[in-house]
Order: structure tokens, then C-alpha cells, then sequence
């Protein structure tokens, strides 16, 4: 489906004999917990699928994610390289909680840009944004 600097997307449907990936789920309990302890009502996380390794001439590590929307440096250019005051703190506020959630669970996000945050809108969500 893409490429970035660091890593290939690759689109992966259901039933087409591709053990890729197990499908496990593992959003929820810690998500839940984390906002629950602080008391908030979305955290913009995408919803983790499955995550691997595999090896091809090297290590190659993955994750499964839902297909999400557009990123965040589309958005920005779309709109004449600006965003409004309210969209520029709403993403930030996503962000550092985000941020704040992963670090809690020993994690780090290598790549931080705008091209690598997405947004989306599950079904019956359609104001909410979700970042990676």
C-alpha cells in the first residue's frame, strides 16, 4: 500500500491464507485501565490487532492496525499549511496523552512527525480523532 523512510504498509484482509499475523486482540484492559486511572474518556490509541516479527534477509518487526484515514501533514497542507488554534491544541492534547501512555508502558515512538500520526473515525465516531 506505502512506504515510509522507515518501514512498508502493507494492506492484509481475512481469510486470504496469510498466517502473517495471529489474530489476536490486544487493545482493551490496559487502554481501559489507563483511562480509567485518569479519568478520561478517549485516548486517541489506534486499536492494536497483532504485532510480530519476522524474518527476511533480517529481523523485521510489525504491527496489524485497523486501516485508518489520512495523516496529519495532509491535513496541514490541505488547509494552507495552518491549522486553526483549537485543531493545533486538540492534536497536541491527543498526543501528549498518547505519549504519556506508551512511555507508562515502556514503549517509545522512534519516528514522531506528522506523517506518521493518522486520523480516523470509527463507525458511530465520526468527530473523534484517533493518532499514531
Amino acid at each position: 500500500m506505502g512506504k515510509t523512510s522507515l518501514s512498508n504498509i502493507a494492506a492484509i484482509t481475512d481469510g486470504v491464507g496469510n498466517d502473517a499475523y495471529n489474530n489476536t486482540n490486544h487493545n482493551g484492559e490496559a487502554v481501559n485501565e489507563w483511562k480509567e486511572h485518569y479519568k478520561q474518556t478517549v485516548l486517541g490509541m489506534p486499536h492494536l490487532v497483532s504485532f510480530g516479527s519476522h524474518f527476511f534477509h533480517e529481523k523485521l518487526r510489525f504491527l496489524v492496525l485497523p486501516r485508518y484515514g489520512c495523516d496529519v501533514q495532509k491535513k496541514f497542507y490541505e488547509f494552507g499549511r495552518r491549522f486553526h488554534p483549537k485543531t493545533a491544541f486538540t492534536l497536541c492534547y491527543y498526543i501528549i496523552d498518547i505519549l504519556e501512555y506508551i512511555h507508562s508502558h515502556g514503549y517509545v515512538h522512534n519516528d514522531m512527525k506528522a506523517s506518521n500520526l493518522v486520523l480516523g473515525c470509527p463507525p458511530g465516531e465520526r468527530e473523534k480523532e484517533f493518532l499514531l
